[in-house]
């Protein structure tokens, strides 16, 4: 009788620890899906892009080339490695959008300083497609801050200025 008591209070530990571990699973895993800013930051992305996307679809852009267009336009001519780096996109999503965006007529490639070196600049087309959908950019602006408040667009937009680099 002794030795069976024995055993069971060996089982009866050892499955308390391994409810003791799962329970620090389940905390630890519930603290990352409460608290993970990069979680939180790439849900917030979707919803205030699929506003932005909505509100542009119009005018057959998305909210990726518009800022794409937008950046060439106010960096001027550039190298798209330079400008993949300062979007801080992959080079392969540039790349895609680029060739989309150059069939479209809003993008042009100019030679570079040998055959496999070019620039990529914004043509009159992209800079109109931009300019038409101004007040419908500006409507998803509004919804966005509708959600994000006025306080917290503002501190979105100060920690964005103070670590990306201004277009």
């Amino acid at each position: 009788m002794g030795a069976t008591f024995f055993l069971l209070t060996i089982e009866t530990v050892v499955y308390t620890l391994i409810i003791v571990v799962e329970n620090r699973k389940s905390r630890a895993v519930r603290e990352i899906a409460q608290n993970c800013l990069a979680v939180r930051i790439r849900m917030l992305n979707r919803i205030i892009t699929s506003i932005y996307d909505d509100a542009l679809r119009p005018f057959g852009v998305t909210t990726g080339q518009a800022n794409l267009l937008t950046a060439i336009h106010e960096v001027g001519p550039v190298k798209p490695a330079e400008l993949a780096g300062h979007l801080h996109i992959e080079k392969s999503t540039l790349s895609r959008n680029l060739s989309l965006m150059k069939k479209r007529g809003w993008v042009r490639l100019l030679a570079g300083e040998d055959e496999r070196s070019h620039t990529v600049a914004i043509t009159p087309k992209g800079t109109k497609l931009l300019e038409e959908a101004l007040p419908s950019w500006r409507q998803a602006q509004r919804a966005a801050v509708d959600i994000l408040s006025d306080e917290g667009a503002a501190t979105l937009k100060a920690v964005a200025n103070r670590y990306l680099p201004p277009l």
